[in-house]
């Protein structure tokens, strides 16, 4: 599948390399402690949905798996980059970085 490297609108299939710590950090949402495992994980995902919602409007029930299922959870946090990255609200690599960034990759997120 080939890799987009102009955000903003996208025909065809392609792909974008996102990273959801990243997307957290950067829209304010990341925890304090991990939401993938421990005993505070579930809280911190909840947290995490909670501050979320006030952007964007869930469903109940998806609300509830994304709490339940940290993959879920990853997931959604990828379609928040994909979106930002077509109404071209992302870090784009500088011309002197991309070369670099088509042979190892470009992580898009949102700046802050």
């Amino acid at each position: 599948m080939p890799l987009a490297w102009e955000p903003g609108p996208v025909t065809g299939v392609k792909a974008i390399e996102v990273y959801p710590a990243a997307t957290l950090i950067t829209h304010g949402h990341m925890p304090e402690k991990s939401y993938k495992a421990g005993v505070q994980a579930r809280r911190m995902r909840q947290c995490i949905v909670n501050k979320m919602a006030e952007d964007i409007e869930f469903d109940r029930e998806v609300s509830c798996r994304m709490v339940e299922n940290d993959d879920l959870l990853d997931a959604a946090l990828c379609v928040v980059a994909g979106v930002a990255f077509v109404r071209d609200e992302v870090v784009r690599p500088s011309s002197d970085e991309m070369e670099r960034a088509k042979r190892e990759g470009w992580i898009w997120f949102k700046p802050r």
